[in-house]
């Protein structure tokens, strides 16, 4: 091989040798990399332990347990009449003339509606104490969320479910913060504040207790 064969060898390899891109990126890209990766800006409250402490479940709970009760006053009511009215056509079935079969039939209509009705007005009861609980929850804890998120530097506090994260620290979570700043659970919170809180639902009369008979 004549020499400048060997000089053209060595070429091609420094050339191949400094074509082949590194591994690793330079310790400068590296740094300015980290620097970059951003910090944790999210929150985390616990509103089921708010709305405990506020004790709208409470609320919530003797809300539903009162329309069940008039929804079975009114079914008692109902059944009754007609018992009644069998009883009035000799307690049985099989004997009733036509006219007499068909006011029965009237009669368990009739109740079937009612029925339905009031069914129909408990959920919206249901859904009007939601809303009020909901109000109320917004009023208590919207500015103590929003002044605590500013003074920690969140930009998102999300709330705080069972099975809602994987993992989250607990130096993220609000919810004591909030529970001081609003005053939550303290005498001030249970009436003697002068802050006007929602009315409860007023849709408490029962419609249609009185059980309606067939003409």
């Amino acid at each position: 091989m004549s020499k400048i064969e060997i000089a053209n060898s060595l070429m091609v390899v420094l050339l191949i040798a400094g074509c082949t891109p590194s591994a690793d990126p330079p310790q400068s890209q590296q740094a300015s990399a980290s620097l970059a990766k951003p910090r944790s800006s999210v929150g985390v409250i616990d509103m089921q332990r708010i709305i405990s402490l506020m004790q709208l479940d409470q609320q919530a709970t003797e809300k539903r347990r009162k329309l069940a009760a008039e929804f079975g006053v009114l079914q008692k009511q109902l059944r009754a009449a007609m018992e009644k009215k069998l009883a009035e056509y000799g307690d049985d079935l099989t004997k009733l003339t036509d006219a007499q079969r068909k006011e029965l039939d009237e009669m368990e209509m009739s109740s079937r509606e009612q029925l339905r009705a009031k069914n129909v007005e408990a959920q919206q009861v249901i859904g009007e104490t939601q809303q009020w609980m909901q109000r109320v929850l917004d009023q208590k804890t919207k500015g103590p969320i929003e002044a605590v998120a500013d003074k920690r530097g969140f930009d998102l506090v999300l709330y705080k479910r069972p099975g809602s994260f994987a993992f989250s620290r607990s130096a993220v979570d609000i919810t004591d913060e909030v529970i001081a700043l609003a005053g939550i659970g303290t005498a001030l919170d249970h009436g003697q504040t002068n802050r006007p809180l929602p009315p409860e639902p007023k849709s408490d009369a029962p419609s249609g207790a009185s059980p309606k008979s067939a003409e």
